[in-house]
This record gives C-alpha cells, sequence and structure tokens, in this order.
C-alpha cells in the first residue's frame, strides 16, 4: 500500500508540474507543445477508439449474437440451464478481466504523453538557447534544464510504478482466471 500512495504522490506532482508549467509557458512554448501534441493526437485518438470499442465489444457480444458469454470456450452442459447466479458471475468476471484488459493499454498512451510532454520541453529550450542574448537569461536556461532532468527522473520512477502496477494486474487477472467458478 505504501508503494501505490508513494507513486500516486509521484504522479499527482508530475501532473501538476505539467498544469504549472502550462499556466506559466509563453505563446511560443504553447505552440511547440501544441506541435507535439498534434503530431500524436491522431494515434493517441485511434488507440483510444480502438480500445474503447474493443471493451464495448467484449461487453455486448453475447447480446448481438447466440453466445451467452463473452469469451467463446466450451462450458460444462450444465451451464445450459437458464441464468443462474454462477452463470452471472462467469459472465461478470469475463467482462471484468475484458475491460481490465482493454484499459491497461492506457498506460502506454500516459507513458507516452510524458515522453511528449518532456521532448517537447526539451525543444523548448533549444529554441530559448538558440535565441539567448544575455548571460542572466544562459543561467535561466540551465536552471530550466536541470528542472527537467529532475522531472524526467520523477516521470521515469513513476513510468517504472505505472508499468509494474500494469504487469501486477494483468499477473494478478492470470492468478484469478486459474479459479474456476463452476
Amino acid at each position: 500500500i505504501y508503494v501505490c500512495i508513494h507513486f500516486e504522490n509521484h504522479l499527482q506532482h508530475l501532473l501538476e508540474e505539467i498544469k504549472n508549467y502550462l499556466q506559466t509557458a509563453n505563446e511560443n512554448d504553447i505552440n511547440i507543445l501544441q506541435k507535439h501534441m498534434n503530431r500524436y493526437m491522431l494515434i493517441s485518438a485511434a488507440n483510444i477508439l480502438l480500445l474503447s470499442c474493443a471493451g464495448l465489444i467484449i461487453c455486448f457480444r453475447p447480446l448481438v449474437t447466440n453466445d451467452r458469454f463473452p469469451v467463446d470456450v466450451w462450458y460444462p452442459s450444465f451451464m445450459d440451464i437458464p441464468l443462474t447466479i454462477r452463470s452471472f458471475l462467469i459472465y461478470v468476471s469475463q467482462i471484468f478481466s475484458g475491460i481490465e484488459c482493454v484499459l491497461a493499454f492506457n498506460t502506454d498512451i500516459t507513458i507516452a504523453t510524458f515522453i511528449c510532454y518532456f521532448t517537447a520541453r526539451l525543444e523548448v529550450l533549444q529554441h530559448n538557447l538558440k535565441n539567448t542574448k544575455t548571460k542572466d537569461f544562459i543561467h535561466a536556461c540551465i536552471k530550466e534544464h536541470q528542472d527537467i532532468i529532475k522531472l524526467v527522473e520523477v516521470t521515469q520512477a513513476t513510468i517504472q510504478y505505472l508499468i509494474l502496477k500494469f504487469n501486477l494486474t494483468m499477473g494478478i487477472t492470470v492468478v484469478c482466471s486459474f479459479f474456476p467458478l463452476i
């Protein structure tokens, strides 16, 4: 539990840092960030749309086909009995497992968004360094670079946590699928 709370705080800090940067950035910085987001927006939107469709297909497949459950596997003959608590539990567990798998891919989208953000921040820094005219501004750019490095380190720890959480969730799903409900 401590690990979850600790890394949730990292994630919250990271999101607050991004929010603060967006509120204080000038128009040129926002344009560079927007350029990066526009570059990957179509891919992200397509992923989210397709993953959402996959989740809906998992949920509603039995309603549009003759199958009783979302997953088409062999079931014992006593499962032919009309709706029982056992068949309801199997249905719910299959929907839960399917949606959990679909939603787990959002972790990849989150990680890609963080990486895109830092790439844009580095491009903003590069642009600022090219247009530097004073020594004080160079020092400000160096400080900003150090801040970006610190944020990347926090992001790295957060990404490791997200990947660990993803693997644990999938592992728990697999282990729980071994317990028969029949």
